[in-house]
């Protein structure tokens, strides 16, 4: 511990604490310290050197420079309970917040600090935080024990309070303290009717509690563990207002006096707006026997300028005050501009609106409008008798485009009625670019715009500058992007042939035409039997010109392996077309293989395996088989033999 003084004075020493707990200041005398906090120790320091020193006149600094390291142990509810070494100016609390605080089920009212076997105090967390000046903070010695008993009595507690939630309450705390510790009633909350749900033999109880008279009676109610106390919110439902709708500047609900009237209530809303309509307004008065409305008429103008009227009629509760504008008995038209404009839609229409006007508020044409026309169509009323009418929709007129995107002045001046509609056609002709990409061996390869409709691959080959020497045309992939169509069979080499060929596409926006370089080598996968075909996928071998796939399965990658099923043996061709291998009794066709296809061995399904493993072959059933059906065949070909002959 040190102690320094300056100012009048002057002092500076530190200080070791004997075993007894003492320090000795020279001049001062011994100073006795055990058992007291750092603040009252603070305290009593002070006061000693006051007698010596003039502390009146100078300033004392005592600060803690060691503190002795004590041993503590905490059990319980506690999330992790044991031993701890700890400094010896740490409270009781301060060891709580060491090992990770209270547990759920814990009490945080009952804490037991024990010492010598003894229990010497009891710690409420409640009491600490709503009185931080109470002696709940306590201090600790090597080896005492603090022990957190599981919590006895929690009660819930929901509604408008300002702290709802679950507290633990003392044996002697009940429904007044609950209400305390969650920190009153909040706004609206309606205290005469409090309910507690009480479990009582199995069974779960309602008891309504009037609050405000227990309170008055000087009464608490008793709670027990697992209690639920519900405070309800007094609900909206006063009726001494009436309501004031319309155009007035301050609509609303207003409080409703004895022998208030019309004109007392439109006072208060500090007058009417500039589209009132003062001729006729209405009274919605409510029947409180059977809750239907009754309408009674007024003369708002009246009301206003004479309030002594017999028209300024006297209000009752619930009353509805309904005044109108101007506007509300004015039809709202519209007009439509559609098509290539930057704003289609509907319009509010006003008087004098011309062609010209209607664009504007469209946001004039679009670059793609139609240089031909401007169509607008009308509804027209034509009366067929003197009863009787039909409304029809007429083409009025057509109005021609410049290429600048300008009508005449003429059209512009033309007045628009209620409810036509401007449709400003797209031309059939006009398209934003549209790209196609290009990629490989060409001589130009990148992005290309389609020139017209028709442009075919043949046409973009020509503007590339053709293949180069490199070029694999039987290995090109056209790639459509158009709906999602993604691969398109493609035979580069007939289209290179002959430009009439059903594979001369017409190019689409989007499309990609990939031309590989020359490709030497055919890929096997599947089911073969050469080693790690499953971790390498597929092995490559040089091209031979004219072989078959069982050319290439039996000299590169070892033969079919057990699981193969040879019939489903095919190959794919670089354009993406498919070749499978033909069978017909015991003998197999496999494809031929052309440069830079792929050769798959399909397995064997599961069905098939399982039978042909299950069941021996019966030799003799197969010859037999094969017996009857070449002696079918044979005597087929000697019937035609003798028809022909015949």
């Amino acid at each position: 511990m040190s102690i320094a003084i300056w100012g009048f004075s002057d002092y500076s020493e530190s200080f070791k604490i004997d075993q007894n707990g003492s320090i000795n200041p020279k001049l001062v005398g011994r100073i006795y310290l055990n058992g007291l906090s750092f603040k009252d120790a603070k305290g009593l320091i002070a006061g000693k050197f006051k007698g010596v020193y003039d502390l009146n006149n100078s300033q004392i600094d005592i600060t803690l420079s060691y503190s002795k390291i004590i041993t503590v142990n905490i059990v319980g509810e506690v999330n992790n309970p044991g031993s701890y070494t700890i400094p010896s100016i740490n409270t009781a609390f301060n060891a709580l917040v060491t090992v990770g605080g209270i547990k759920p089920i814990g009490s945080v009212r009952k804490i037991y600090l024990k010492r010598g076997g003894q229990t010497i105090k009891t710690l409420d967390v409640y009491e600490y935080l709503m009185n931080p000046d109470s002696k709940q903070d306590f201090f600790l010695e090597n080896n005492d024990y603090i022990l957190v008993p599981s919590s006895t009595k929690v009660v819930q507690i929901r509604g408008p309070v300002k702290r709802p939630h679950g507290y633990e309450l003392t044996d002697k705390e009940n429904l007044k303290s609950l209400i305390e510790f969650s920190g009153g009633f909040d706004v609206g909350a309606y205290s005469k009717n409090i309910q507690v749900k009480h479990i009582f033999k199995n069974e779960e109880n309602i008891i309504d509690i009037d609050y405000d008279s227990l309170i008055t009676a000087k009464k608490d109610f008793e709670l027990f563990d697992g209690d639920s106390v519900i405070v309800r919110k007094i609900q909206k439902g006063y009726s001494n207002y009436v309501a004031l709708v319309g155009p007035v500047k301050l609509p609303g609900n207003y409080e409703i006096k004895s022998g208030d009237r019309i004109a007392d209530v439109l006072k208060r809303a500090e007058g009417f707006a500039y589209d009132v309509f003062d001729s006729r307004s209405y009274i919605i008065r409510l029947n409180s026997m059977d809750l239907s409305s009754k309408y009674i008429p007024f003369n708002l103008k009246e009301v206003a300028e004479h309030p002594n009227s017999n028209g300024n009629i006297q209000l009752q509760n619930l009353d509805t005050i309904k005044i109108f504008s101007k506007s509300y008995f004015k039809d709202q038209f519209v007009f439509s501009v559609l098509g290539s404009v930057r704003n289609p839609g509907e319009y509010k229409y006003g008087e004098g609106l011309t062609l010209k006007d209607a664009l504007y508020l469209a946001g004039r044409l679009k670059k793609e409008a139609a240089r031909n026309r401007i169509e607008i169509s009308r509804s027209i009323d034509s009366y067929i008798s003197s009863k009787k009418f039909v409304t029809t929709k007429t083409l009025i007129k057509t109005v021609q485009i410049g290429d600048d995107l300008t009508i005449d002045k003429a059209s512009e001046d033309f007045i628009i009625q209620p409810y036509d509609q401007i449709m400003v056609r797209t031309d059939p002709d006009f398209e934003l670019q549209q790209n196609v990409v290009l990629k490989g061996e060409v001589l130009y390869p990148g992005v290309y715009s389609i020139l017209n409709k028709h442009e075919k691959i043949t046409d973009l080959l020509k503007r590339a500058g053709g293949l180069t020497s490199y070029a694999f045309p039987e290995g090109a992939k056209l790639t459509r992007r158009e709906l999602n169509i993604g691969a398109v069979f493609l035979q580069l080499d007939d289209v290179m042939k002959d430009s009439t060929s059903e594979y001369n596409y017409i190019l689409k926006n989007g499309d990609e035409l990939t031309i590989p370089k020359t490709d030497q080598l055919i890929a096997i996968k599947g089911n073969i039997n050469y080693p790690n075909i499953v971790s390498l996928k597929q092995i490559s071998a040089p091209y031979t010109k004219g072989k078959s796939a069982r050319y290439y399965i039996e000299n590169y990658g070892l033969g079919f392996d057990k699981d193969a099923d040879k019939n489903k043996t095919y190959i794919i061709k670089p354009g993406g077309y498919t070749n499978r291998t033909k069978h017909f009794l015991f003998v197999r066709s496999y494809p031929k293989v052309p440069k830079g296809a792929t050769i798959v061995v399909s397995k064997k399904t599961v069905k098939e395996k399982n039978k042909k493993d299950s069941e021996p072959i019966d030799w003799n059933k197969v010859i037999e088989n094969a017996t009857v059906k070449f002696t079918a065949l044979l005597t087929l070909y000697l019937l035609v033999t003798r028809l022909t002959v015949k």
